[in-house]
């Protein structure tokens, strides 16, 4: 199945995977590493989003991923039924 069970194996893999595709793994790598200290022990779905989110612009800005990903994030999110605030 082209590795489809692990592609969707949940919302936050599936959301890693696709901006993964878009920006490389390692740059996705990166955005999750930042935003994993930041979340906390009551985080829902919609908080892990708007924290990916929030990272990969302190990221962007700072030069550290590509300019794009931002859009990237917010996309993968969407497409997995989570938005951003």
């Amino acid at each position: 199945d082209n590795f489809g069970k692990y592609i969707n194996s949940g919302i936050l893999n599936k959301a890693f995977y696709l901006v993964s595709i878009a920006i490389g793994t390692d740059q996705a790598v990166k955005v999750w590493h930042y935003a994993l200290k930041y979340f906390w022990e009551e985080s829902n779905l919609n908080d892990l989003a708007d924290i990916v989110y929030l990272s990969s612009d302190i990221l962007m800005k700072n030069g550290k991923v590509p300019t794009d990903t931002t859009t990237a994030v917010r996309s993968a999110f969407k497409d997995v039924g989570l938005f951003i605030s």
